[in-house]
């Protein structure tokens, strides 16, 4: 019913999972009577702030940023996915971004992305040989 997201406390970003009935209105597809399974809460954080979360690949955070090349690693839009993500706080290391929440991997190339593009992105805290890194991560939107 109208309002059910909010007195269920979701928020735009939180990775949810529905189920209905699919349905066709006015020519578009909908998903018709859906009943909310499960939900992954995201919490929107500066990079800065990202930094300083524990690892916990089962906490989801959404950041804003721009792509840049981080130093000291490999850097790859095409396959991989593996960029440095900055804001006005920071940087952070993106390792592996997919295509979708449990999309494909190594096909960063299809996103169409470019360092100096502003996107957001949704990933969990994780590090590699005691580096910090954005893990599980996600396109949401990709900026104009």
């Amino acid at each position: 019913a109208k309002g059910d997201f909010e007195k269920k406390g979701l928020k735009v970003g939180d990775v949810v999972t529905l189920t209905g009935v699919k349905d066709i209105y006015d020519g578009t597809p909908e998903l018709k009577n859906a009943t909310l399974e499960t939900v992954k809460v995201v919490t929107k954080i500066s990079v800065a702030d990202f930094l300083t979360k524990k690892e916990d690949k089962n906490v989801y955070y959404m950041l804003e940023g721009t792509i840049t090349e981080f130093a000291g690693q490999k850097n790859d839009l095409k396959t991989y996915g593996n960029f440095g993500l900055t804001d006005d706080s920071g940087s952070a290391f993106v390792y592996g971004l997919t295509t979708g929440w449990g999309g494909a991997k190594k096909q960063a190339g299809t996103l169409g992305l470019n360092f100096g593009d502003k996107i957001t992105i949704i990933g969990y805290h994780t590090s590699y040989k005691d580096a910090p890194q954005v893990g599980g991560a996600f396109l949401f939107s990709k900026g104009k």
